[in-house]
């Protein structure tokens, strides 16, 4: 399809397109460049520049054209160059760095199926066709101008953090959804399907709950949604639900008492470590455990102590707080008042109006026996949690945020005992995080009141790799979610984003191709980059993304929709 001009080095190559050749050849196309010396030399065309010498800047012709008379075009020279960036050598199945430039006069080919397969290490036809795919080499769309080229991830980096960003209407949930079933169809003995928890900011998920989706996600044992004690999908007796009950005893005495502040503080603890010392040495201290199994509030599970759910249920803290007269000798009255507000807030919004609390431990739903069965390996689970209006009716955005603090706490806390433990096998889990700016803002550019959750995602991204607990952050402002835990991603999908995000995406990627970075804020619907580590080309990838199986229904309007037999 072209030839190699003279003055190419190891990283750009000028080149000319054949005559034949010229209409095919686009911006980010990849090409294989076979040198005379038996190199196979992998590129990207990075600009395509056509010439006509009747049509330069200050040329004889300037009069003419300016008047609008005929020039005779056809006996002028004309001619496209194209520069193409190296990007490695395919020998023996690797890519590798190259040494030696190609030579001028060199011949130039479009990428092929038999290129895939030494870059891959098997067809792309086959890859294509499978159902069940290598962990190593799952199919994620196309390359973009390539109908029968895949893209393809590495699910062994998922571990790594992965992150899905776009503006509203780029595809990001029909991108999730398609990860989700590409999750669900892999070929290991292992985990024939990655385990995964989702937040559901708007009950796109849903769907792979009803009995005729299931077979598009067959490889999950388990599927639940989950929804609040009093949304409207309970209230109507939808079918295939669960309602969501936490456990407190998840929590120490130390975090439980930062947790109840910090929901009273909007997750700010500046300034109120009095506050905490006195609500932990209450809930740590034999006093009141006494008092609480008094009661009726005592732990009957594996450790002996006092069930929390029962001691928040009743409100027993206050209670104390009124009737213990020792603690005003040690506590300034304006810390007590503080604490019995906080704990008042606490009791408000989590027990009394979202009745997330059941009366005692062995009421919750989401709980460590729901990650015990969900991610044991050969009989993986998929668990939605709806925050849509129609799963969390009415709850306001700092429950939410609770109980995404809690499911982070619940699943660090049990992969890390997985990980410790000699008897258990190594377990993993992808936590799916829609709205993620909600739950781990850039303070600097979105002020939300309130980020109880912020620091436990930030534990998560630098060390849930570790434990094989990953995070998948989606958001339609990357830009507005902290640094830090977005640092901490390796792999992006990125749809098309908002200009003012476009710096940001590429510092946080480690910079992408000149003419990806242009294109970041008109990429049309469906039509996304993909890089990092799960990308196993190895470089920054234009991928189509198919449409999901399962189409999200929640939400569609249809206004002039053709066809309506009822219109």
């Amino acid at each position: 399809m072209g030839i190699v001009l003279s003055g190419s080095t190891t990283t750009l190559v000028k080149a000319q397109p054949l005559e034949d050749s010229g209409s095919r050849v686009r911006e980010g196309m990849f090409v294989i460049i076979k040198t005379k010396d038996r190199r196979e030399l992998l590129g990207r065309v990075v600009s395509i520049v056509h010439y006509h010498e009747f049509f330069e800047e200050g040329d004889i012709w300037s009069e003419a054209r300016q008047k609008g008379e005929d020039i005779p075009l056809n006996v002028a020279r004309r001619y496209t160059t194209v520069h193409i960036e190296l990007l490695g050598e395919l020998k023996g199945g690797s890519i590798f760095s190259i040494s030696q430039p190609p030579f001028p006069g060199d011949p130039i080919y479009p990428l092929s199926q038999q290129d895939i397969e030494k870059i891959y290490g098997q067809g792309s036809e086959e890859l294509l066709r499978e159902f069940n795919f290598k962990p190593t080499a799952t199919p994620f769309g196309t390359i973009y101008g390539y109908e029968d080229l895949p893209a393809v991830l590495n699910i062994n980096n998922i571990t790594m953090h992965m992150a899905i960003l776009g503006i509203t209407g780029s595809g990001k949930s029909n991108t999730t959804g398609y990860l989700l079933e590409q999750l669900s169809r892999l070929n290991s003995s292992v985990y024939p399907a990655v385990p995964v928890i989702i937040i559901d900011a708007n009950g796109d998920y849903i769907d792979y709950t009803l009995p005729e989706n299931r077979k598009e996600v067959k490889s999950y044992s388990m599927i639940k949604r989950f929804v609040f004690p009093k949304s409207s999908a309970v209230i109507r007796h939808e079918e295939n639900i669960d309602i969501l009950t936490i456990d407190l005893n998840v929590f120490n005495e130390r975090e439980l008492s930062e947790l109840v502040i910090a929901y009273y503080k909007r997750g700010n603890l500046e300034g109120a470590e009095q506050q905490v010392s006195l609500l932990h040495n209450v809930l740590a201290s034999r006093e009141f455990h006494e008092y609480a199994k008094e009661k009726g509030a005592e732990y009957a599970g594996s450790q002996a102590g006092i069930d929390f759910n029962s001691v928040f249920s009743d409100n027993l803290v206050s209670k104390y707080l009124d009737e213990d007269s020792e603690l005003k000798k040690v506590y300034h009255s304006a810390t007590i008042g503080a604490v019995k507000r906080a704990l008042s807030v606490f009791h408000e919004d989590i027990v009394k109006s979202s009745c997330i609390i059941p009366y005692d431990y062995s009421g919750a739903t989401l709980n460590v026996d729901l990650i015990d069965e969900m991610t044991k390996p050969r009989s993986p689970g998929m668990v939605i949690i709806d925050f849509s209006s129609d799963g969390a009716t009415g709850i306001y955005p700092e429950v939410k945020q609770f109980v995404v603090y809690y499911i982070l706490k619940l699943l660090y806390n049990k992969f890390v005992e997985y990980k410790t433990r000699i008897d258990q096998k190594e377990r993993l889990l992808l936590f799916v995080i829609e709205e993620a700016q909600n739950y781990a803002p850039n303070k600097s550019k979105y002020p939300v009141g309130f980020s109880v959750a912020k620091d436990i995602l930030a534990t998560i991204a630098t060390q849930g790799r570790k434990f094989g607990l990953s995070l998948c952050l989606v958001t339609q402002r990357p830009s507005f979610v902290d640094p830090i835990v977005m640092s901490m991603v390796n792999t992006f999908i990125i749809h098309r984003v908002s200009p003012e995000d476009v710096k940001f995406v590429e510092t946080v990627t480690g910079g992408l191709p000149p003419f990806i970075s242009k294109k970041l804020t008109l990429l049309e619907r469906g039509l996304a980059v993909l890089a990092g580590q799960m990308n196993r080309f190895g470089f920054p990838l234009l991928v189509k993304i198919p449409a999901r199986r399962v189409e999200h229904s929640i939400g569609r309007v249809r206004i002039f929709e053709e066809g309506d037999e009822n219109a």
